[in-house]
């Protein structure tokens, strides 16, 4: 098989974002992205690398090929010659195919989950004239702001139609989607149609993408196959690669080869309010109460709880009839074996009424600590403790800032506003600049020097709010809102930004935790398995 990856773009994207290089020679786990590409087929083929005449005369790109791979060859081109996209800047390959043998073009900025091998037997087993490798259904490649090229394709899963940057449904994810590999049955059929696509002058914003030859194909009524692949991992943009980086990262500190020195006790009360009944993952076949839904081979309460700071007192809020269906006294003690139960017969209107259910058991000169228990944490233990020393402060706000689930739903989350690094105000799911990706996100986590502060400002906030002030529309019962009236009181108020925060909230954040944790697992490279959560407790 002879491979032909382009990977002679500027990267503007990358360089714009502070990346110095090219971009197929950006780390990813350690190994340059062109690597991880190549890895995605066989050490046998033979691969065309065709590069940009600036890298390879002032990087190491041509040593590092060198490196990937025993067959190969590098093909020299300059911007001018790479004008017009994908199809022009393999053009120039051309006259290293031969006209029998099979090819593939495969674009340098992307990873898959597949069985190379049975898509080999594949291709060649049916009528086909080529394949496009595709990604349907849930992929956290589809949630940002990157389109790809989409294909129908018919009963006997042969393609119909394709289209550029722009999906057939409603929700994209109900269509097919190429991984960005293009597999020709032999060169003289890449390089007819290729040369119509230059010749017919066709592109998509003035780019002719490696998949007009197949619209050509299939008008000339040829068999072009979609081949779908388990998981697609986009790495194409500075955002692709943040993610990326993000959940590696996380779950490599999961993977048990991080030996933690920051398991410190801040020596507050923790209150965990509880008492909700929200159940958004009935359509996963799971109804129950969000915070027991499965994670990590555990309820993602414990998950969640357990990396939040640790206290000298645990306190749940919850519901009685939760506490006897779902043995909460069992699973929380699992948790903390100290852990105190407090229920309540019915849900209350909001978050504040329900922790003022504590006050009476609470030393009202004791700090707390008050989680919700959607979410993982991961901060540095000790510069918290640090922070706890200093007697000037009154409220620490966890936050966090560049995530990028503020950048698909802004407005689901509360911002913090700072003067002269203190909070000058709380901004509960209202965005506060028209950048929110860069402001203060609150995580769900705050801590009070002293618990009198936490009942005292709720009461303030519930008295104080005006008459006929609709319910649902306003904060009357959120502990976050009454914060503000400790900031008008003087209190000082900082924020405390975490390495990580991960949300657990609805649907779509625990199908991408899933999707990347499977995805880790199943990497040769990542030292994450599955089963160093085997000892947690199943719910």
């Amino acid at each position: 098989m002879k491979i032909i990856i382009p990977m002679s773009g500027k990267g503007k994207r990358y360089n714009d974002a502070a990346f110095h290089g090219p971009k197929p020679l950006i780390e990813i786990d350690g190994k340059p992205m062109i690597q991880h590409v190549v890895n995605l087929f066989s050490p046998q083929d033979e691969f065309i690398f065709i590069c940009n005449e600036h890298h390879l005369q002032t990087t190491n790109m041509q040593e590092i090929i060198t490196k990937l791979v025993p067959k190969y060859k590098i093909i020299s081109v300059t911007d001018e010659q790479i004008a017009g996209g994908p199809i022009h800047t393999c053009s120039h390959a051309f006259n290293l195919i031969e006209d029998d043998e099979e090819v593939i073009v495969n674009y340098c900025d992307f990873v898959v989950q597949w069985n190379y091998e049975d898509f080999l037997a594949k291709v060649r087993s049916i009528p086909c004239a080529g394949a496009i490798p595709s990604f349907k259904g849930f992929h956290p490649a589809s949630l940002g702001d990157t389109y790809y090229a989409y294909l129908k394709a018919d009963k006997e899963n042969y393609i119909t139609e394709l289209r550029e940057k722009e999906p057939f449904s409603e929700n994209r994810m109900n269509d097919y989607a190429s991984t960005g590999t293009y597999y020709f049955k032999n060169g003289s059929l890449l390089k007819k149609y290729a040369k119509q696509v230059m010749d017919l002058g066709m592109n998509v914003k003035g780019e002719a993408y490696v998949t007009l030859p197949y619209i050509l194909m299939i008008q000339a009524g040829l068999n072009i196959l979609n081949y779908e692949v388990e998981k697609f991992i986009c790495l194409g943009t500075p955002r692709d690669y943040e993610i990326y980086k993000f959940w590696s990262e996380f779950f490599f500190r999961q993977s048990g080869q991080v030996v933690g020195f920051n398991n410190v006790n801040i020596k507050t009360t923790n209150i965990f309010p509880i008492a909700g009944d929200k159940r958004e993952f009935k359509s996963l076949s799971f109804d129950a109460p969000n915070f027991l839904i499965p994670i990590m081979n555990q309820p993602l309460i414990t998950s969640t709880v357990r990396s939040y700071p640790k206290g000298i007192r645990n306190i749940f809020i919850c519901l009685e009839n939760h506490k006897k269906q779902y043995q909460l006294d069992t699973l929380l003690k699992g948790i903390f074996y100290n852990s105190e139960l407090v229920t309540l017969n019915a849900k209350t209107e909001g978050n504040a009424l329900t922790i003022l259910n504590v006050e009476d058991i609470v030393d009202s000169d004791a700090p707390v600590c008050l989680s919700g228990c959607s979410y993982i944490l991961e901060y540095d233990e000790r510069r918290l403790s640090h922070l706890m020393e200093n007697e000037d402060i009154d409220v620490i706000l966890l936050c966090f800032t560049h995530h990028e689930c503020v950048l698909r739903n802004p407005h689901n989350h509360s911002y913090i506003k700072l003067k002269n690094g203190v909070v000058e105000k709380v901004s509960e799911k209202m965005v506060i600049s028209e950048q929110p990706y860069r402001d203060y996100a609150f995580t769900g986590t705050v801590i009070y020097k002293k618990a009198a502060d936490l009942f005292t400002s709720i009461k303030k906030n519930i008295q104080e709010t005006p008459e006929g002030t609709e319910k649902q529309d306003s904060r009357t019962y959120s502990f976050l809102t009454a914060i503000n009236k400790l900031i008008e009181e003087g209190k000082k108020v900082i924020v405390f930004e975490v390495d990580k925060f991960i949300s657990l909230l609805n649907i779509t954040d625990y199908q991408e935790f899933v999707y990347w944790q499977e995805y880790f697992n199943d990497v040769p490279h990542h030292p994450y398995y599955k089963e160093v959560h085997q000892d947690n407790k199943a719910s």
